[in-house]
């Protein structure tokens, strides 16, 4: 969808109308028929499946659904996008470390007892969910986690252990930038920076 409407605004820059509308409405149908087919379930979970020549639902909650918001695709108030949140909030949190792991049962590097590795670029989107929707005290608490996660020379790593060190790719550019994206939507950087 974001994509779709990402090729509506070039089309927009170049003048082409008809494009630009036929891609709109094509992201807007996508976005209707997909929040029709989850509101049964009353949140955004991972997504469709092309499975045996027809869609199935992908019921897994993933954190990436945060980007349905993030990015743009739903508005951040959105009552089946505040129902997800909060699923992922109860159900990926890691108890102890803190942070926001990516999936439940994620094996990746695993470290920890719970859902998964606590992941900065997961625990930034939940960040800039909280910032979009005027929780910037609690954007800034989860800015402030992911700073105090980081190497001594500063690096942010892809994803902490249970003891909250850095474990598997450090640095990694996307939790940096997820970072600067946290503080911007914020609004200013934490004392920490």
């Amino acid at each position: 969808m974001s994509g779709l409407r990402a090729a509506a605004k070039f089309a927009d820059l170049f003048g082409e109308d008809d494009k630009r509308d036929e891609y709109e409405a094509a992201a807007n149908a996508m976005l209707n028929r997909f929040r029709e087919i989850m509101k049964e379930r009353g949140l955004y979970t991972r997504g469709l499946l092309y499975r045996d020549g027809g869609l199935a639902i992908d019921d897994e909650l993933d954190s990436s659904a945060l980007g349905l918001a993030v990015l743009g695709a739903v508005d951040a108030g959105d009552p089946l996008m505040v129902n997800t949140v909060k699923a992922i909030e109860d159900k990926l949190w890691v108890n102890g470390v803190g942070g926001l792991a990516r999936y439940s049962g994620d094996q990746y590097q695993r470290a920890v007892n719970g859902p998964g590795n606590p992941w900065l670029i997961t625990t930034l989107w939940l960040a800039q969910w909280h910032a979009l929707t005027g929780n910037t005290k609690r954007a800034r608490e989860l800015v402030d986690w992911a700073i105090s996660k980081a190497t001594p020379t500063g690096l942010l790593p892809e994803q902490v252990d249970g003891e909250g060190r850095p474990i598997s790719v450090a640095p990694l550019t996307w939790s940096h930038a997820e970072l600067v994206r946290a503080i911007l939507m914020i609004g200013g950087a934490p004392a920490g920076i």
